[in-house]
Formats: structure tokens, sequence, C-alpha cells
């Protein structure tokens, strides 16, 4: 049975005398909307001929308050109060062509549709929810808005992406994933369970007319898994480590679901790691488990209750007793031009009270981006970089250490390219969450390009360093070189026409090994513009299948700390312009035959001459 209730409306401030029609839908995570039919010669002054809408065209945009109450009849229940704004006006004509029975509809929305303005990009890094919250609502003109925002965790966001979202497509997305409460009720949005005031009771057969119970059971038996790349390790949370929260009709489902569902699903969890990632995934589990056991109950409802509303607790009885406590989740309201209000409502039991949206694996998809490098150093020592997208340059934000694909990586080993500050990296990301990025690699752009190695039949490869050390490799037909350069002039240079090997230094050349071994098929040669020196601790020795020759400019000598021996297996010929050989104490010339010839004259003399 419909109540008898008086309806006021205002707009912008002008009262509404008469009301031909009200509705109102509240919806749990959503915007409210209402619409108001009014006759047109309440709101119009011209009716006849073209005019349409002169008037009331300007409620557009402007705030409505809405009140229903019980007409005075002192009933106990709260007024039906609401706050928004009009956003769209239609006129429907009258038969008559005359204005008479013409009929204005006037729609809108709760007033948090002023943060639903469309798409923004921002990001929180390292903040606690609620402020993250805050900053994103901080461009609006919150005048035209309450907003409390009191999440029961107030955890801190290691990195949040406000991807592509409106204000309120990022509040409702961090209620799905953080299991907050999130909705609007009479002038307030709501960013955590509210505080609505005391239980609504309503009986049944007296202001409950029509009331269902509804049982669904829902599969229960999953996992969560990630992989810590911090540590390197798999981490998971399994459902059967969880207990059941319900009571009543809760329970019962949850052991017919046990029964239904018996294989235990496996679901990625995408989140950001830190040394609590195990801890985290132990409350996902368990508030994702709390939400399917919730949906596995819920009721319907008709009332003429006006303090009916949403989010507002309920307490259901009759004359044995109490059906249970449920939350108001989605309710619809009507009332017609005699005052005849009434309700329908769906709520859920409160042995369960999670926000009913949650959704942990709520993802904010994101397409490859592009971004700059700011810093190199990481911390933890695992080439990991830190990087800027373009849409957080105006609020100076950046993105946390993120790691880097490369073809090989593994414990001191791997193909280790770091690209430099400033320069544009491509961002990728794990599942296609905009709150996991990845770096894939590095750019070329129109200011940052390599023009040493262009050509028209992309003939050159190279790896080249910041200080400009250099590996090119130029396949270019008939040139085909490899080199290995420095930024001072050193070069090993891979001549593939030429089949050589040329190293040049431009100071020294310096080759240590334990062996070294020079061979060649046809020569060696060795030289240089000063001297060259050949020294071994131990034994030097100069062989030759050949001749052997010994030539300088200057003087030439051989000396040794002990014996010389100088032997031919044919003839031994020493030869100068003047020959001296001479010993310290004896010398001797001893042959089977000996012959001292002088061309001239032969000389020999000593204090004593003894000649046999």
């Amino acid at each position: 049975m419909a109540l008898q209730t008086e309806i006021q409306v205002s707009i912008g401030g002008e009262v509404i005398p008469f009301i031909n029609s009200f509705s109102l839908k509240e919806d749990i995570g959503e915007h409210s909307s209402f619409k108001i039919a009014v006759r047109g010669d309440i709101l119009e002054t011209e009716l006849n001929g073209t005019s349409l809408l002169e008037n009331s065209k300007n409620f557009l945009g402007q705030d409505c308050i809405i009140q229903v109450d019980d007409h005075g009849r002192d009933l106990g229940y709260t007024s039906l109060q609401f706050k928004g704004i009009v956003t769209h006006i239609n006129s429907e004509k009258g038969k008559d062509g005359a204005g008479v029975g013409d009929i204005i509809n006037i729609h809108g929305m709760s007033s948090s549709i002023i943060i639903d303005d469309g798409p923004h990009m921002s990001s929180a890094l390292d903040t606690p929810l609620s402020e993250a919250i805050q900053n994103v609502l901080g461009i609006y003109d919150q005048s035209k808005l309450n907003i409390n925002i009191t999440p029961e965790n107030d955890d801190t966001l290691m990195y949040s992406v406000q991807n592509q979202e409106s204000g309120f497509q990022y509040m409702q997305r961090l209620a799905a994933t953080r299991g907050e409460y999130l909705l609007y009720a009479r002038d307030t949005l709501y960013f955590g369970k509210p505080d609505l005031g005391d239980d609504v009771v309503l009986n049944y057969g007296y202001d409950l007319t029509d009331f269902s119970l509804g049982l669904q059971p829902e599969s229960g038996k999953f996992k969560y898994y990630t992989h810590k790349y911090l540590s390197d390790e798999a981490v998971e949370a399994s459902t059967a480590s969880v207990s059941s929260q319900g009571q009543g009709h809760t329970v019962f489902a949850s052991s017919v679901s046990e029964n239904m569902f018996q294989n235990e699903t496996q679901i990625p969890f995408y989140a950001y790691e830190d040394e609590q990632l195990q801890q985290r995934l132990d409350t996902a589990i368990t508030l994702q488990k709390k939400i399917i056991e919730q949906k596995q109950v819920s009721i319907t409802g008709k009332s003429s209750n006006t303090s009916v509303s949403l989010g507002k607790v309920i307490d259901i009885q009759n004359e044995s007793g109490t059906f249970g406590r449920y939350r108001i989740t989605k309710v619809d309201h009507t009332c017609d031009e005699n005052g005849n209000y009434v309700n329908s409502f769906t709520a859920i039991p409160m042995d369960i009270d999670v926000y009913p949206l949650t959704d942990i694996s709520t993802l904010s998809k994101s397409e490859i981006q592009i971004a700059r490098v700011i810093d190199t150093n990481d911390p933890e020592g695992m080439s990991r970089i830190k990087v800027q997208y373009n849409w957080q340059i105006p609020m100076g934000g950046e993105t946390p250490w993120l790691r880097m694909s490369t073809p090989y990586a593994g414990a001191e080993k791997g193909l280790h390219f770091i690209p430099e500050t400033g320069e544009e990296v491509i961002i990728g990301y794990e599942g296609g969450n905009a709150e996991r990025p990845f770096v894939m690699g590095a750019l070329y752009n129109g200011s940052n390009k390599a023009d040493a190695w262009q050509t028209e039949t992309n003939d050159i490869k190279a790896i080249r360093s910041r200080s400009g050390h250099t590996v090119e490799l130029n396949d270019t037909d008939g040139e085909e070189t490899i080199k290995i350069y420095d930024n001072e002039g050193s070069i090993i240079t891979f001549n593939t026409q030429e089949k050589s090997l040329v190293i040049n230094a431009t100071e020294t050349i310096d080759i240590a090994a334990k062996n070294i071994n020079i061979q060649a098929e046809e020569n060696i040669n060795i030289g240089a513009q000063q001297n060259v020196d050949i020294a071994a601790e131990a034994d030097l020795s100069a062989l030759a299948e050949g001749n052997v020759a010994i030539q300088s400019t200057g003087d030439t000598g051989v000396k040794s700390n002990g014996a010389i021996a100088l032997e031919a297996m044919s003839d031994a010929t020493v030869k100068g312009q003047k020959a001296i050989v001479e010993g310290l104490t004896t010398a001797e010339v001893n042959g089977t035959q000996t012959k001292v010839t002088g061309t001239a004259m032969t000389e020999v003399s000593a204090p004593i001459v003894k000649l046999n």
C-alpha cells in the first residue's frame, strides 16, 4: 500500500508548486538519477505557438533539492531527502496544440555527476588511499558536492594510476579493488562504509508489502597466484585456508556450493610488489571469498517507508520476530501527483557486510605508452629504471622502479643495456594492467637519432655507448667491415675484402698471458719508429730454417754475463774495418791449420814472443 506523502521540490532556489510525478533511482557504486514531471503551465508563461522550454530551460545545471515526508502523520519515518543537478529537460506537447496538457520532464543526476566529466590521467606513488582520492578530486568544485572519504583500510598505495578515467570512475575502481563502499546518499558521496544512522525497522504486512528472499550458490574455490620478482619466488593464496564468515542462509548456500563446484580455479593477481605482497594477497583472497558468499543471498522488497534509502540498514520484522538485518544496495522511489509514495529495494545480509561490488581482479587496462627515463640508479641493483609519462609532467609524477625487458638476463650474466636519462622508452603492461608497467625497449626520435649509420640499403648495424664506445658492423657490398673503436681513435678493424685484422691504439697495446703464441703462414713483421726491446727472465731463442740476419746502421753489441759461443757448420767470418779479438787474460786462435795473413804487413808483438 502506498503512503500518502507531501513532496517538495526546488530547482535553483525556485520552488515548484505542483508535481505530476517523481521518481528516484539509487544504486550502490553508481550515480543516482531522478525524473520530475511538471505541467507546462506551471513552468512556462507562453505555451501556444512555437514556444518551447523558454523558462524551464534555465533549470539546466541547477541544483535540485527534493524532500518527501509522511504529510504530518507522525509515523516515525525520516523524510526522503535528495540533492542533485538537473542534466536534461524535455517537453511533451499536449494534443490540442494550445499548450493544454503539455508536460515538462526534468531529468537529473546526483551531484556526484560533476566528478564524472571525462577521462583524466594522474598517478599516485607511495600515497595513502584517502590522499590519492583527495588529490584526484582537487580539480573539482567541491562546494557543489559533499564528499566523505573515510576508508576502513587507508593503506598506502605503492603505485596507482587514474588511467583515462573520470574522478568518479577512478573511485569506482578503487572501491572495487579495495573493498570499500562507494555510494551517494542524500547530498553526500561516501567512500568508505557510511554511518547513516539507526536501522530502519520494516514490518511485513504493514509498511513492507512485498518481501522476497533468494539463494544462489556461487563457485567459491579459487586461488590467487603471482610472482614476486624482488625475491624470485612464487606467491599464492587459496580460499581453502579462509573460513566462512556467513550465518544462516549464507552457510547453507556455501555448503551447497562446496558440492556443486568442486574444482579450484586459478586467477592471476596483478599487484604491485613489496615486502607485504603475501599479506596483501591473503587479505585479497579473504575479501573476495566474503563477497562470493554474500552474493549467494539477496532480498528484494516493496515498502512505503520513506526512511528506506541507499546504504541504510533495515531490520525486517513481523509479529513473530525478525527476518534479519540487511543493507540496502539499490532502491527505486516513486511518487504520483496525489502524493502516493512507494519504494522497491534490493538488499544484502549484514552477516557479511562488505562492499557488494568488490572485485579484486578489476584492472585498468592500458595500451602501450611512451615515456622518458628520469632515473637509472636502481638502489636494488636490478638494472631497473624510473620513467615519466608526458601526462605526469604537469604534476611532477613518476613511476616506481621498472624492470627492463632484455633478450638475456640472469645471475651475473645477461645483455646489460640500460637507456640513458632523458631517452624515450616504450612501456608495456603485465596482464595489460596500467599499474604494472615494464620497459619494452628504447626509441629514437627527431632530436635523438643515429644519423651516422643511415644508408639507403640499411647496411650498418651498430652499438654505441654514451661516451662513444662503438661496435659497428658494415654490410656494404664490397666494403664489409667490423669495427670496434673508442672516442679517442683506438680501433680494431676486421676487413672482409682485404682479409685483414688491424689493431690501432692511440697510445699503448699491452698483451699479457701465461703463454702467448704468434704464428703466420707467411711473414711476421715487427717494426718501431724508435726502439724494439725483447727480454726474457729465462732463455731467449731465435731459430730459423733459412738465414738469420742481424743488421744495424749503428753499433751492434752482443754481451753475456756468461760465455758466448758462435758456431757455424761451414765457414765463420768476422769482418770489420778494424777487427780486434781480445781476452782479458788469454786469447787463443786454434785450428788444425792456422793462418794469419796481412796484405801489407803482419805484426806480432809482445814482451815475450814465442813461435814454435
